[in-house]
């Protein structure tokens, strides 16, 4: 007897948290049920004419002149596999709940170009919409290609030591 008693008092403790919850989400601005998959979130970013985009060639000239800030929007073993030098990781699947929970070490007033593997990834636009709109970012830029393009280019590469 008790142990149905404990499940029923279980089971009401659970329906009322669910109730409340439903109730926060309908009516508090910004909340939603599920966080949109990075990809769902990838292809609105992708159609995003906001962004401007920068080439290998021209992201090698503003490193040279330490004018810009890179962020690799990739998972950690690829970038930990090779990345543009100067460049943090800052992976786009995680970078919401990151940017809650700590700042950023770069200059906002700074030009930020964001990178991911290159081709059809839009893994780059989705977080440099994020790092402008969110973050407060002022100018951002996506790599035109990704680290692909660079990479191709012969340009510079690091691998982050085990």
């Amino acid at each position: 007897m008790l142990a149905r008693s404990t499940m029923i008092n279980a089971t009401m403790i659970v329906a009322a948290s669910f109730g409340l919850a439903a109730a926060r989400v309908q009516f508090e601005d910004g909340l939603m049920w599920f966080a949109p998959p990075v990809a769902s979130s990838c292809a609105l970013a992708e159609n995003n004419p906001d962004l401007a985009r920068v080439s290998a060639r021209d992201l090698r000239d503003l490193l040279d002149n330490n004018s810009v800030a890179l962020v690799d929007a990739r998972a950690p073993d690829k970038y930990d596999e090779g990345h543009i030098p100067f460049a943090i990781n800052l992976p786009a699947d995680t970078a919401a709940e990151t940017l809650q929970v700590q700042s950023l070490p770069i200059d906002k007033e700074q030009l930020v170009v964001t990178y991911c593997d290159g081709g059809s990834c839009a893994v780059s636009e989705y977080l440099g919409t994020m790092l402008r709109d969110e973050a407060g970012c002022r100018e951002v830029h996506v790599l035109e290609g990704g680290f692909l393009a660079w990479s191709e280019a012969n340009f510079p590469v690091e691998a982050t030591p085990p």
